[in-house]
């Protein structure tokens, strides 16, 4: 059990979810009244770290994709409810 949550694989997955949960919070507290191209020099930077990790993540040697995307999600789905129930109560 240890073993596989210190895998590359999960590594990874959290590099990729940490970033796109941190993209959904900030755009459930954006200000109403800015534009959104404001948030370019955030918004870039979060979308290049998820795509690298992304691709660092499906390119692992002695890995099949379909764990590599499962690690993916549940590690967003899980950063969402730790968010949404913490954070954003």
């Amino acid at each position: 059990m240890i073993q596989l949550l210190t895998s590359p694989a999960v590594l990874w997955g959290l590099c990729a979810a940490v970033p796109a949960v941190t993209a959904e919070f900030l755009y459930k507290v954006w200000p109403v009244g800015w534009p959104w191209w404001w948030g370019l020099p955030a918004w870039a930077p979060i979308q290049l770290a998820i795509g690298y990790s992304v691709f660092r993540l499906v390119t692992i040697p002695n890995s099949n994709l379909l764990d590599a995307f499962i690690v993916f999600a549940f590690s967003t789905t899980a950063l969402r409810v730790f968010v949404s129930v913490v954070v954003l109560h």
